[in-house]
């Protein structure tokens, strides 16, 4: 996962995708490991966009605080060790949806839709983070953009899935 966010973040073009294949919620992983998080942070990444983390404590606590609220969030690394220790951080309430209906794009017919519960868009920094109150990997760039983040201005993507996100992100991702 460091070399390919150093490569990402070293990219001159945008955006650049990158799949968190370890934490990915579809094929059982909790969905809230901050390895990834805490390297971009380490790191002063920015324009960075994150999805999706599990954990329904910090969307209740910011669903109670409310859109533009700043505050202080305790984010992952709640689910066992292999998660990663949580992230201290502070934040600003983008944005958030009740019951968010995630769409999985299809090749022909409508696309698939899983239930991601509530969601919200936090910022700290420079980076968003998409965090829902269910488990749900992430299969497009419509969360983002969904809560009022626009996935063209961002590198790299981090999106917790291994494989069912490329259909959609492939078209955003340089070559």
């Amino acid at each position: 996962m460091e070399e390919a966010l150093s490569k990402a973040l070293a990219s001159k073009k945008t955006p650049v995708v990158v799949a968190d294949q370890s934490d990915n919620a579809g094929g059982g992983a909790p969905g809230d490991a901050t390895f990834a998080l805490r390297w971009l942070l380490d790191h002063q990444a920015e324009d960075v966009a994150m999805a999706i983390f599990y954990d329904p404590e910090v969307v209740r606590i910011a669903r109670k605080a409310g859109k533009g609220a700043t505050l202080t969030v305790r984010l992952g690394g709640k689910m066992g060790s292999f998660s990663g220790r949580p992230v201290d951080m502070e934040v600003t309430i983008l944005s958030m949806l009740d019951d968010y209906m995630h769409a999985l794009p299809q090749r022909s017919g409508e696309p698939y839709l899983y239930p991601a519960g509530d969601v919200v868009a936090l910022r700290c920094g420079s980076i968003d983070i998409v965090v829902g109150s269910e488990r749900c990997q992430c299969f497009s760039p419509s969360i983002f953009s969904d809560l009022g983040i626009d996935p063209m201005l961002k590198t790299p993507f981090d999106s917790k899935s291994v494989q069912h996100f490329f259909e959609a992100f492939a078209p955003l991702q340089v070559r």
